[in-house]
């Protein structure tokens, strides 16, 4: 937890301790930093919200984050917008089941880069456009599973029926895949490929040969999936 806080009151002052120590906490603290005095933000939060709280909201964070340091700093980064009200739906923590704008903005950028601007740009050759095709429907597909997951042959037979009413090819390019010989490992590595890692592969290929799950790179991702936070995704229809 050392690097969030850190990174909190570094903005915004030291605001988590009582102690008029400015330390950094581990591993930090061989650094010896000191923190700013505190910003607007640190004087409203501080009067009004116990450090107790705070260190709480900080542990929930960093759960959440499941391990992203991308999504544990968007989560961070709505305490520029907190008062002494709305932190919880802010945060989306304590039982708010909306994500933070922060952390929206930036799976948009991620769909947008991945799925939405190479699917619908003039300058996209035919190549480019059947893998965002097939990025978009996978994504779907994992998206809308309540498990956040789904079998990799489970996956591929909804790809083929999607292509069917999609017309980009990527049911063809996945027959001819394994055709040339590729292993299923490989034409895995295809499919999340597709997505810029908005997918990945769950349990790794065994000996014996079991089917491997995909999941959504973070709970998060699939909750914006699912609950359609992006209308692109929700509602674009890929066929030519």
């Amino acid at each position: 937890m050392g690097l969030i806080d850190h990174h909190l009151q570094s903005e915004h002052g030291q605001f988590l301790c009582s102690s008029t120590s400015t330390e950094a906490p581990p591993p930090l603290n061989s650094h010896k930093p000191t923190y700013p005095p505190l910003s607007s933000i640190g004087n409203q939060l501080l009067p009004a919200i116990p450090a107790s709280r705070l260190a709480s909201y900080l542990r929930s964070i960093i759960s959440k984050s499941e391990g992203n340091v991308l999504n544990a700093l968007c989560r961070i980064e709505a305490f520029h917008y907190l008062g002494e009200t709305g932190i919880e739906s802010a945060l989306g923590l304590e039982g708010s089941d909306r994500l933070p704008s922060h952390l929206v903005a930036v799976f948009d950028e991620l769909v947008a880069r991945h799925v939405e601007v190479p699917l619908t740009s003039p300058n996209s050759s035919s190549e480019t456009r059947m893998r965002a095709a097939m990025a978009l429907h996978a994504i779907r597909i994992v998206g809308t599973k309540e498990d956040r997951s789904t079998r990799f042959s489970n996956l591929k037979k909804d790809l083929l029926k999607a292509d069917k009413v999609c017309g980009h090819g990527f049911g063809e390019v996945l027959g001819r895949l394994e055709e040339q010989g590729l292993g299923e490992e490989d034409v895995l590595g295809y499919v999340i490929g597709t997505t810029g890692g908005l997918l990945t592969a769950g349990r790794a290929f065994a000996k014996s040969g079991r089917d491997p799950t995909v999941n959504t790179f973070h709970t998060d991702f699939w909750l914006y999936v699912k609950e359609e936070y992006n209308s692109f995704l929700a509602e674009r229809r890929c066929c030519r």
